[in-house]
């Protein structure tokens, strides 16, 4: 048998954007004031709190560590969703376009 190592949190927050990422994707490049690709942590949160729900900060917090997250202040939105959709993760894939040119640095 497979054990999620997902939190409830996680599931929750999958289910409830599986089918938005495109949204979300669009969302996130609204706040990118710099076009640089990166949001801060409180715009991906308040983000996330819309296209889902409500996070305690220990729900936040445990779902930034499960995807790797290690910024303190901002982040590539596109690297976040491409975990959010990776499968290893727990991701659905669901087909978000990348530049060709993104480069990830944990």
């Amino acid at each position: 048998a497979v054990v999620s190592t997902q939190s409830t949190g996680e599931i929750k927050l999958r289910n409830k954007i599986k089918h938005k990422i495109q949204l979300l994707f669009r969302t996130f490049k609204s706040m990118d004031m710099h076009g640089d690709g990166y949001v801060t942590i409180d715009q991906l949160r308040r983000a996330l709190e819309k296209f889902a729900f409500p996070m305690t900060d220990s729900i936040f917090e445990r779902l930034m560590e499960r995807m790797d997250v290690k910024a303190k202040h901002k982040l590539r939105y596109e690297v976040f969703l491409y975990k959010l959709q990776d499968r290893r993760v727990g991701g659905y894939g669901q087909g978000l376009v990348m530049k060709p040119n993104l480069r990830y640095h944990p």
